[in-house]
This record gives structure tokens, C-alpha cells and sequence, in this order.
């Protein structure tokens, strides 16, 4: 039914929400960050370590593996449960960002988040073309942008 496809695209788009939060949260406390992992005072180290490293592993070198979800997409029986494995692994790799007690947890938790936030995203329009017609296919997707 239709409502059921509105109920489940609240339910997709609160899953969307919590898998690309860790993006907007991790950088207004970058500073705090450079003092817990020991870059406090080296201005340069933080900003290459917290800025640049980290853009660059949840951005850049997450793309492949964010491009085999989006792909994947086309190719699995059920995008649903494709989009719950990805907010799962997504979801996980927020709490190891929070959790991290080394450097290289925080950028591995980075890289898996950056793949899986990039990565949702043509599941999600999949899915929303799926369930809903031509006339509603935009308002729905103006939700998720």
C-alpha cells in the first residue's frame, strides 16, 4: 500500500540521518579530538592527521568500496536488506569513531563510515524509485537531499 511505502521511507530516511550524523559531528569537535589522541599543541599534525587524513580516508579511498554498495544495488535480490547491512556496518563504524582509542581505529572507523554513507545513497533512491510512482518520486527524494 502506499502508506506502507511512506512509513517505510520515515524509516529509511531516520536510518539515512544516523548513517551520515558522525560526518557533522565529528568536525565542530576536532580540536577536542587533537587533544584526546595527543595533537593538541602541533597545530600541523592535527590538521593533517583530523583534517586532511581523515577527509581523505571517509571521502576519497572509501570510494570503491562505496561504488560496490551502489552497484550492488542493481545486482541483490532485496535492497532492503542491503540498505539494513549498510546502516549496520554504517551504524558500527560510528560507535568505533566514538570508541577509538588509536589513531588507526579512528581512520579505519572513518574509511568503513565514508563507504557506507557514500554507498547508501544510490540504495536509497533505488528503493524510493521502487516504491514510489512518477508523481511522488521527487517530493520522496527531496527528503534524503
Amino acid at each position: 500500500s502506499i502508506e506502507g511505502h511512506h512509513a517505510q521511507a520515515l524509516l529509511l530516511s531516520l536510518a539515512f540521518f544516523a548513517l551520515w550524523t558522525p560526518q557533522n559531528l565529528l568536525a565542530p569537535n576536532l580540536t577536542q579530538a587533537a587533544v584526546e589522541f595527543g595533537y593538541g599543541n602541533d597545530t600541523v599534525a592535527r590538521d593533517l592527521y583530523l583534517g586532511s587524513n581523515l577527509a581523505l580516508a571517509s571521502s576519497v579511498l572509501s570510494l570503491p568500496f562505496s561504488g560496490c554498495i551502489g552497484f550492488a544495488s542493481d545486482a541483490v535480490s532485496s535492497r532492503k536488506v542491503l540498505i539494513s547491512l549498510t546502516a549496520l556496518v554504517g551504524g558500527l563504524s560510528a560507535i568505533g569513531t566514538a570508541m577509538a582509542n588509536t589513531y588507526p581505529q579512528l581512520i579505519f572507523a572513518r574509511f568503513v563510515n565514508g563507504a557506507c554513507m557514500s554507498g547508501s545513497v544510490p540504495v536509497v533512491f533505488s528503493l524510493l524509485s521502487d516504491w514510489f510512482d512518477d508523481e511522488e518520486r521527487n517530493a520522496a527524494s527531496s527528503g534524503f537531499t
